[in-house]
């Protein structure tokens, strides 16, 4: 609401300005602003940008001048109307290249979630459904992204405007940014034009679409594959070696400045902005965000938040708790002088009260996601054998019984809980959302909300669960490739990690010994051949740059193999714990 009453505000009063362009009626840009889901025409749209350029630039010299009022000198006056003109300039390039950045965003987007949209219309097909009724089933589901919004206009042409389905399906050829999404809508419309099976055209282009979908998802591993290798040399082993290079050079002075500010600089800010940058590089590579609306899923009973997530919740209460205590117990230590208190020990109870956070919360979470990918990949067998059950006539009802009776792992226990749910008479459509809501899988909550959907138009076809079978193995056949590949480049960063604990250990009992001992005997003698470096921060500096680097290393190992950020909290738990012990204990 406030955005239109703001483009409002910005068309009328440029109608009182002379702009040239207000005359020109732009169907090229016109069509731009349609392909961007952008509700405007382009006169209207110009109108925008040239006030709110104009509103940026009133309030950046006003804001300016006011600062110089203030502050008067001459390094301002020469930088301000610099910084005025940069921002203006920016602000009227942003309103001028959104359209395009919207479009490639849509066209990435639409391409990504077509092959399963496709799967999805193809499975609707089989129920022997009009078009109108497949567009608009699509329509009122967000697990295809941004499909949704294309099928929404379509049947809001055809239900509201009275437009032909031939036509509308050709206006969002027109109106769609992604070629691979104009393709596949031709090629439906020459099927009904032709007379032809409709159903068979959906079946060769969901297998079409499928494998090019695999063999995208391929080239997506080959570039998460080299993101690996750089990850491994930039993040992971030229830190380390820099570091032990910067303090060998700094033991004989040739090194300029201190080096704890080069160390401390790399731990808390170098590092972490490299893995945040790798983290979204490799999160972009993936495109696994298939998250759907909870609504659709067909939720019994709205639980509140603790019911949840109340395990979760648990488990960081717990952890919390006995933080608390921690720190507590540390603090009157100090207080009384049972422990001498040293500044450098925060880093101790910093460190140690971010394991015992980590700690539980990361078995908690590979517990789960251990459980999430062995459902995941007997689901395809469960479906499979529904639609083998169909095939021979049963019905849905039978065919859930004979498979609660099968051995599908920890799905097994799932499927009986479904035939329960059966003896007390409760609809199927709820049984499968209820599954759907217990798994807590992005992938099977759309393949169970695609079958709620089929069987709401038309029953169950054999053919549906056989077709979402292909599917989610597609799905298990890309993860266990990734899992596979990753696992090499994952176990490279725990070699490194460990490379370097052991050259520390041995650089301790002999470059350093020696080094210290020549400070404590020669006392600076030498004229600053050996410099003196504080032996108590450098192995803070050293244990803190460790710690860091094995919690973000293995953060990120763990993402790639896994494909998500919380099972990989194991891996920096385990390489966390095994810096302490060797920077409090061996070292």
């Amino acid at each position: 609401m406030k955005m239109k009453t703001y483009g409002s505000f910005c068309i009328a009063f440029a109608s009182h300005l002379p702009l040239k362009k207000r005359k020109k009626n732009n169907e090229t840009k016109n069509n731009l602003l349609e392909q961007a889901h952008i509700p405007l025409e382009y006169n209207d749209y110009y109108d925008i940008q040239v006030i709110s350029t104009l509103i940026i630039a009133l309030l950046t010299t006003l804001i300016f001048s006011l600062i110089f009022l203030l502050i008067p000198s001459l390094f301002p006056f020469i930088i301000y109307p610099i910084c005025t003109i940069l921002i203006v300039v920016s602000t009227w390039n942003v309103f001028l290249y959104y359209p395009l950045m919207t479009i490639n965003s849509r066209k990435r987007n639409i391409d990504r979630f077509l092959p399963f949209a496709v799967n999805y219309i193809n499975t609707m097909a089989k129920t022997n459904i009009s078009p109108l009724e497949i567009f608009y089933s699509l329509s009122t589901s967000s697990s295809y992204g941004l499909i949704k919004d294309e099928a929404q206009v379509i049947v809001k042409e055809i239900q509201l405007m009275g437009i032909d389905n031939i036509a509308a399906l050709k206006n969002a050829i027109e109106r769609s940014p992604s070629k691979k999404f104009k393709g596949f809508l031709q090629g439906f419309i020459g099927t009904i034009q032709a007379g032809s099976s409709l159903q068979g055209f959906l079946s060769n282009m969901a297998e079409f679409y499928m494998n090019e979908d695999m063999r995208d998802r391929e080239k997506n591993l080959e570039s998460l594959s080299l993101i690996a290798e750089l990850f491994v040399t930039a993040v992971i082993a030229f830190p380390i070696f820099l570091v032990i290079i910067v303090i060998v050079f700094s033991f004989t002075g040739s090194s300029a400045g201190s080096p704890f500010g080069i160390i401390y600089l790399l731990s808390f800010i170098v590092l972490p902005l490299s893995y945040f940058g790798f983290y979204y590089l490799i999160k972009t590579t993936l495109n696994d965000d298939y998250k759907i609306d909870p609504k659709e899923k067909g939720i019994l009973l709205k639980k509140s938040f603790y019911k949840k997530h109340k395990s979760i919740l648990a488990i960081i209460g717990i952890s919390i708790t006995f933080i608390t205590i921690f720190i507590t117990s540390m603090y009157f230590a100090f207080t009384y002088e049972i422990i001498e208190y040293h500044n450098y020990y925060l880093h101790d109870i910093i460190f140690i009260s971010l394991l015992m956070f980590i700690g539980p919360y990361s078995i908690f979470c590979y517990k789960q996601s251990k459980k999430g990918k062995e459902i995941q990949e007997r689901f395809p067998d469960f479906l499979i054998d529904m639609g083998n059950s169909l095939s021979s006539g049963m019905t849905v009802y039978d065919s859930i019984d004979i498979a609660s009776k099968g051995n599908y792992g920890k799905l097994t226990k799932e499927i009986k809980k479904m035939k329960i749910d059966l003896s007390w008479h409760i609809p199927i459509k709820n049984i499968f959302s209820s599954l759907a809501i217990r798994l807590k899988n992005n992938f099977i909550d759309r393949i169970i909300l695609t079958i709620n959907k089929g069987l709401y138009m038309g029953g169950g076809d054999a053919s549906i669960f056989k077709a979402l079978s292909n599917e989610i193995k597609q799905i298990n056949q890309i993860d266990e490739q990734r899992n596979t590949h990753m696992s090499m480049y994952l176990m490279i960063i725990i070699m490194c990690f460990g490379v370097f604990l052991f050259i520390m250990i041995i650089l301790n009992n002999t470059l350093f010994s020696y080094f210290f001992e020549f400070q404590e005997t020669q006392a600076g003698s030498l004229d600053g051949f050996i410099v003196s470096i504080d032996k108590t921060r450098l192995h803070y500096s050293l244990y803190s740059f460790t710690f860091v680097q094995a919690i973000g290393a293995g953060l990120l190992g763990g993402f790639m193999k896994d494909g998500a950020i919380a099972p990989g909290l194991r891996y920096s738990f385990a390489l966390g714990l095994i810096s302490m012990f060797i920077f409090q204990v061996l070292l």
